[in-house]
């Protein structure tokens, strides 16, 4: 799930422009995905490190 998506009201009316921001909404999104990924796996190894309570 996108973290930001383009939308035409970010349109700057300048193709070259307009692709260099869309390709920015990519990279957002990959690196709040891989945060997000990080953070899983992260409280999944502490949940895992835990001992059972009784």
């Amino acid at each position: 799930m996108a973290y930001i998506n383009w939308s035409d009201r970010y349109s700057v009316s300048n193709a070259h422009l307009d692709g260099q921001q869309q390709e920015l909404f990519r990279i957002v999104n990959t690196l709040h995905e891989a945060i997000l990924e990080r953070c899983s796996r992260d409280r999944k190894y502490i949940q895992d490190s835990q001992p059972e309570r009784a």
